[in-house]
């Protein structure tokens, strides 16, 4: 609730501000704050908006993170047709970016949407990638999120429970590791 308020508060300024980076700023990180809610329904407009005013002044990091947010909220409202598209070319273009930190965690929300399509196979494929990249990189912020995905991913395929257990054990191990409660 906390972060959902200083998001809005960080959307207010920049409205105030009249400043679309700042502004588009912070329209990201509120649908991302949304994002990791699990709330698809207030996370979609709010990235439509960021869409939107990256789209007019040519913000390409904040463009390409607005359709990463919208392509999960799109896959959790039941538009995997739609959403599935949007996360994979926005991992491209945050690639493009440079921006390492948002394109682990895109990467993440595609290997989600991956699981929602049945897509569990590219999902695998996706998840280990990630995590062999993610230890020299500044996402390792969701690298807990990314071994507990992958033990669902494992789980969902009928892989090993033995593996399965393994990579939940890895993700709180992390999470301990980096102080998460």
């Amino acid at each position: 609730d906390r972060g959902l308020a200083f998001a809005q508060a960080a959307v207010d300024l920049g409205e105030r501000l009249r400043h679309p980076h700042s502004l588009c700023n912070a329209l990201a990180f509120q649908a991302g704050a949304h994002v990791l809610c699990g709330d698809p329904e207030a996370a979609y407009p709010v990235a439509e908006r960021t869409v939107a005013l990256a789209s007019e002044h040519a913000f390409p990091l904040w463009l390409a993170g607005g359709r990463m947010l919208r392509g999960w909220a799109s896959c959790n409202l039941g538009n995997v047709e739609e959403g599935l598209p949007e996360l994979r070319r926005s991992v491209k273009a945050l690639e493009a970016t440079g921006a390492l930190i948002w394109v682990q965690f895109a990467r993440y929300l595609l290997t989600q949407a991956f699981a929602k399509a049945g897509q569990l196979t590219d999902g695998m494929k996706l998840v280990d990638q990630t995590l062999l990249t993610v230890s020299g990189t500044s996402g390792r912020w969701y690298e807990a999120e990314l071994h507990r995905l992958k033990g669902d991913l494992l789980v969902g395929t009928g892989g090993s429970e033995a593996a399965a257990e393994a990579c939940y054990e890895r993700a709180m191990a992390v999470a301990v590791r980096q102080g998460a409660l």
